[in-house]
């Protein structure tokens, strides 16, 4: 399979959001966005990536394209960009990608400017994509000698002979990955949960970063004030107080803490007058990370307010003898 190297802009997510960090790219720092920014939103199960090129163009020949085609399939894209500490890291990639040898005109508009279609030159399955969680963007990138990447927006690794090093050191990186997904897709009808805590600890992280992402960059944190909610934001003027579960998996399922109970029992009842509640559970959260936001109403249970979908509330009784 081909390799391709994208460098695009930073983003936390690469779903609309406004927390875009230029590092240098011009029409960025002019525009305020980059066509990257839906990289990672897919539409029915699909990605449309973009990269800023010169001219709008890929060389694909150099991918083994014929001088005629105007795509080719079958690529791994690699893209990296640039952390602000680690210098150039892997964010994530598409696996058996096409790549277009010309911008393709965009499917959708960009959420601050709707006159203005979103390119795009990759295509790929969400499921054979990955995005990696700001916390995961450790995998740094070599670019200071002649044969890496340096800034160029694409690099082709297959044809240096100075990447070789990395791109197997990438490669076995590239598997493990794999292997966490593949385990986690295995696992839809469960809740997605391990028995490693430093696993767990990752996906609530990635969790936090994907309700940050929908519901907007202007927050409280509350995680440490233990009051039976994670964050807050304010929406049309009212205090949305929102408790944020993650899970690996496909399906939303959570499991709450004692303290957190009370605070969900508090809303059944009536009695939450801090705000509107919100259960915001993330399924896939190394992969596609779909946010799941319930309210709850007498009349109807817990129901996502964007799906519909229903969810009950099942008590369990425990106890710790020592």
């Amino acid at each position: 399979m081909p390799n391709l190297i994208c460098n695009v802009v930073w983003m936390p997510n690469y779903r609309g959001e406004s927390d875009v960090h230029p590092s240098g790219f011009d029409y960025v720092s002019i525009n305020g966005y980059g066509h990257e920014l839906l990289n990672f939103d897919p539409i029915d199960g699909r990605l449309f990536g973009y990269v800023q090129t010169k001219n709008a163009t890929v060389n694909i020949s150099r991918l083994g394209a014929k001088p005629d085609d105007d795509f080719i399939d079958g690529v791994r894209i690699i893209f990296i960009s640039t952390h602000e500490n680690f210098g150039p890291v892997v964010i994530g990639w598409y696996e058996n990608a096409r790549v277009w040898r010309r911008k393709q005109p965009g499917l959708r508009s960009i959420p601050t400017h709707p006159e203005t279609k979103i390119n795009y030159q990759f295509e790929a399955s969400a499921k054979s994509s990955l995005l990696l969680p700001v916390s995961q963007r450790t995998f740094t990138v070599p670019n200071r000698k002649k044969g890496l990447p340096g800034q160029s927006p694409v690099f082709f690794p297959d044809e240096s002979r100075e990447m070789r090093p990395w791109m197997r050191k990438f490669e076995k990186y590239f598997e493990e990955h794999n292997d966490k997904s593949a385990s986690s897709r295995t696992k839809q009808a469960t809740s997605g949960r391990s028995n490693d805590p430093e696993r767990n600890a990752l996906v609530e992280v990635s969790a936090i970063e994907a309700v940050i992402a929908l519901l907007g960059p202007e927050f409280r944190d509350r995680q440490a004030d233990n009051c039976g909610w994670d964050l807050e934001f304010i929406r049309d003027g009212i205090k949305l107080c929102v408790e944020v579960k993650g899970n690996s998996g496909l399906v939303p399922r959570a499991e709450v803490s004692p303290n957190e109970y009370r605070t969900v029992q508090d809303v059944m009842d009536g009695r939450f007058t801090e705000g509107e509640y919100r259960l915001a559970i993330v399924t896939d959260a190394f992969g596609g990370r779909k946010v799941h936001l319930f309210s709850y109403a007498y009349e109807k249970g817990w129901t996502c307010d964007m799906s519909g979908l229903s969810i009950k509330t099942t008590e369990r009784v425990a106890a710790i003898f020592g």
